[in-house]
Parts: C-alpha cells; sequence; structure tokens
C-alpha cells in the first residue's frame, strides 16, 4: 500500500495528475483509496507467490522536450504494453 499512498499524496498536493489508468475497474481519478487498495488486495490473493505486487519506475525526458499530455500517452502505453501482462493494474502519474 505504500506506492500507492505516495501516488495518492502526489496528486492530492497536486503535485502529480493521472495520465492513464487501465485495469481499475472504475474511473481511478474519481476513486478513493479503499476501491484503489481493494483492487491490489484482491489482485495480490489470485497469485500469493508474488514476492514484489507493484513496480515504480520514472521516465525522464529532457527540459527541453515538450510533450503534451497525448504524446506522453502514446509513449507511455507503448512502454507498458512491452512490460506488462495485460491483465495488470497500471496507474501512471504524471509529476
Amino acid at each position: 500500500m505504500g506506492i500507492l499512498l505516495y501516488n495518492e499524496q502526489k496528486v492530492e498536493k497536486e503535485q502529480a495528475s493521472v495520465l492513464i489508468a487501465s485495469n481499475s475497474e472504475g474511473e481511478v481519478e474519481r476513486m478513493s483509496m479503499g476501491p484503489k487498495n481493494y483492487r491490489f488486495v484482491k489482485l495480490n490473493k489470485l497469485n500469493p507467490s508474488v514476492k514484489t505486487n507493484a513496480l515504480h519506475f520514472t521516465h525522464n525526458f529532457h527540459p527541453t522536450d515538450k510533450l503534451d499530455a497525448k504524446k506522453l500517452q502514446a509513449i507511455v502505453s507503448e512502454y507498458m504494453e512491452q512490460i506488462t501482462e495485460k491483465s495488470e493494474i497500471v496507474w501512471v502519474k504524471l509529476i
């Protein structure tokens, strides 16, 4: 729950916004912590042998790169397709 809480605090402080949300069973931008955490717990119970149930990483672009939200979504979507399973929850924050 630590990574979820970290990202939620960033959004609440308006230091980040949701860029992409998939497989979250609802509009992640409008969900409270309870439903988000429930979704993670539910998926974790499907395979209790998983040791790492969340991944946190960054993509850092050069300050001169002028990327709008659509371009960022395209870049991140392509990357996430390559590293995740179709059924995994993907929430991407823009910081």
